[in-house]
């Protein structure tokens, strides 16, 4: 019952923020530094190079952050996500290339076992709970060929953001104030190996995307 309440609260959370600014929404300060970051329709800029007609699968898609590029890249591209109203974005967004969006939960993916070259999926499986992660990830390696290769990101507890997400948290705390259900969970590399042991290779590469050092980014 909770994990249902929790999935209804994402939804309707993160149709709310497609129809305000799903830029700043999905992409954080590098929305606010366009001109320092390039064109934010080319992000993830870090997709791997795709073969010609890969069928590959975005994992929360929301308005086509990378559905879309690997269409252009040649890809037989898919992209799932729950969120109706981003799914109305990506295919406002995909007008002119060829995507398949599809609504679905990460709970019971809509596909047949090995049925991807590649699996993607940015900045989405930060903001769901453990238990919904893990399922996910079950999902994931169904649906992946045998040699098959999934590009997944987290937040690193390493990274410059986590102390200051901990003052974050502990404000909330002491304030009584509750969680927003899409609020971001860091993971160590221990937890991210132990949630991918049923794959056979793990290799992770850290990444930092930062404006410039900016009063407003320190604000």
């Amino acid at each position: 019952m909770q994990e249902k309440r929790k999935k209804k609260e994402l939804k309707s959370n993160w149709n709310q923020q497609a129809n305000k600014d799903h830029l700043k929404t999905t992409c954080g300060l590098r929305a606010e530094f366009k001109e320092f970051f390039g064109e934010l329709s080319e992000y993830p800029y870090q997709l791997k190079s795709v073969k010609e007609r890969q069928k590959i699968l975005e994992v929360g898609c929301g308005w086509g952050r990378a559905t879309i590029p690997l269409s252009n890249m040649g890809a037989d591209s898919y992209g799932i996500d729950f969120s109706e109203e981003m799914l109305r974005l990506a295919k406002a967004n995909s007008k002119h290339v060829s995507v398949n969006l599809i609504a679905a939960s990460t709970k019971s993916l809509p596909f047949r076992n090995a049925a991807f070259d590649n699996v993607h999926s940015w900045f989405v499986l930060q903001h769901l709970p453990i238990p919904m992660v893990i399922n996910t990830i079950q999902e994931i390696h169904r649906v992946l060929k045998p040699q098959g290769k999934v590009f997944v990101q987290f937040p690193n507890k390493f990274s410059i953001d986590y102390p200051f997400h901990i003052i974050w948290r502990l404000k909330r705390t002491i304030l009584r104030q509750r969680l927003p259900p899409e609020h971001v969970r860091f993971y160590s590399l221990g937890e991210i190996r132990h949630l991918f042991e049923n794959f056979q290779l793990l290799e992770s590469l850290a990444m930092e995307y930062r404006p410039p050092l900016t009063l407003f980014y320190f604000l």
